[in-house]
């Protein structure tokens, strides 16, 4: 063994903690430009954000963290969760995250739903009512978008407006 081996190879892969740091150090770095990204491009309020097309879809949503690491996503409307997220989700995270801080900082309560607003051009934008902040998510991406246009119910116009068409279970 040469005086500068370490033992760090094993069957020909370098297994130095520098080697070793790359991936978790590569992803971090992933989690912040998206959440930096986030930060310069949401911050419009809804009175600039014009949709010029119908609106298609809607949900009122509330994300809450589990003891586990989880996400737990709910209708607002209804109580009833949607779906639980496991660990992972980059984007969601980091979105939530952002939104967030804005909450946190200008004192707003952490557990007030967002509002997920889908139009007929594919535009789908989740709002926060109560910083009045605004994420286009078709700017993100299809990949992106899809994360959360999964959520989006289907509505039509009636006599009263616009109401929500209920999921069949």
């Amino acid at each position: 063994m040469d005086h500068h081996d370490h033992g760090y190879q094993h069957h020909g892969h370098d297994h130095s903690p520098a080697k070793m740091m790359w991936k978790p150090l590569t992803a971090i770095g992933v989690v912040l430009l998206l959440t930096f990204t986030l930060a310069a491009t949401w911050t419009e309020p809804i009175a600039q954000i014009s949709p010029q097309t119908a609106m298609t879809g809607f949900r009122s949503l509330t994300f809450a963290d589990g003891l586990d690491g989880t996400v737990v996503v709910t209708d607002a409307q209804t109580g009833e969760a949607v779906e639980t997220l496991g660990t992972g989700n980059g984007f969601l995270r980091a979105t939530l995250r952002a939104l967030g801080k804005s909450r946190r900082d200008a004192g707003f309560p952490m557990d007030a739903p967002f509002h997920l607003e889908q139009y007929a051009s594919g535009q789908l934008l989740l709002i926060d009512p109560t910083t009045e902040r605004v994420i286009d998510l078709w700017a993100f991406g299809a990949p992106n978008k899809a994360v959360f246009e999964k959520y989006v119910l289907p509505v039509h116009e009636g006599d009263g407006g616009l109401s929500v068409v209920e999921e069949k279970s």
